[in-house]
């Protein structure tokens, strides 16, 4: 089943040009790592309370529970739907990898 995924580059759009350009998903969490050996939320959550320990617990966990599905649920030939803030209109795209 082909899934929809509505994303964001920034608060603002600060990173949608670069998200348009390289043709990427970019996520905002630059000071998370590499989560790809992270096989469930819980393990995400774990390298969000050792590279932001300054974040709330409330705050690890909403970003935990959003960085899982791109991690472990977003599937090659799932659908990306960007809304665009610093143009008018919408980017969709297509998850291949």
């Amino acid at each position: 089943m082909t899934r929809l995924w509505l994303v964001r580059a920034g608060r603002q759009g600060e990173r949608e040009r670069d998200a348009l350009e390289s043709g990427r998903a970019i996520l905002g969490f630059l000071e998370v790592g590499d989560l790809t050996d992270k096989g469930d939320r819980e393990a995400i959550l774990g390298q969000l309370e050792q590279n932001m320990p300054e974040a709330g617990e409330n705050r690890r966990r909403n970003f935990a529970a959003q960085l899982n599905q791109f991690v472990n649920t977003m599937q090659i030939g799932d659908l990306v739907v960007l809304p665009l803030k610093i143009a008018e209109g919408i980017a969709i795209g297509e998850v291949t990898g």
